[in-house]
C-alpha cells in the first residue's frame, strides 16, 4: 500500500512542475508608438495579468524586453498591448512554448477591428 501510495505522488509532481513552467518571450516593439502596458492570459480564458515592461514605456522602433509568461496547462496565450498613440491590439493565440519573440507591428499590419474598436487577429 505505502509503495502504492509513493508513485503516485511521483507520478503527479512532473504535472504539478510542468503547471508552474515560465517561458521566457522577447517583446520587440518594432510599431511607430511606445506600447505602455502588456498583458498576458492563457487563450480565451479573459484572466488577464498585466507582465512588467520596464520604468517607462517599451519606445517604438526596435526597443526591446523580456517578458516571463507563466505556462499554465496550456501554451497558448492571448495577449493584450496598450499603445501611446491609444491603440489596443489583442493577438489570440500566441504559442509561447514555440516562439521565443513578439513583434506587435506585423499583427497591427494584419489585423481587423472588431466592434469595440480594439483590432484583433
Amino acid at each position: 500500500m505505502r509503495a502504492w501510495l509513493l508513485a503516485a505522488l511521483f507520478v503527479s509532481l512532473p504535472a504539478t512542475a510542468s503547471v508552474d513552467r515560465v517561458c521566457y518571450v522577447y517583446l520587440v516593439n518594432d510599431a511607430k508608438s511606445s506600447v505602455v502596458s502588456f498583458e498576458a492570459a492563457p487563450t480565451k480564458s479573459q484572466q488577464w495579468v498585466r507582465l512588467p515592461i520596464g520604468e517607462q514605456p517599451l519606445a517604438g522602433g526596435g526597443a526591446a524586453t523580456m517578458l516571463g509568461i507563466r505556462k499554465g496547462t496550456d501554451c497558448l496565450h492571448d495577449f493584450r498591448i496598450a499603445f501611446a498613440d491609444g491603440r489596443v491590439l489583442i493577438q489570440r493565440g500566441f504559442d509561447i512554448c514555440r516562439f521565443g519573440s513578439f513583434h506587435p507591428d506585423f499583427y497591427l499590419r494584419h489585423s481587423q477591428p472588431v466592434r469595440d474598436g480594439e483590432p484583433e487577429i
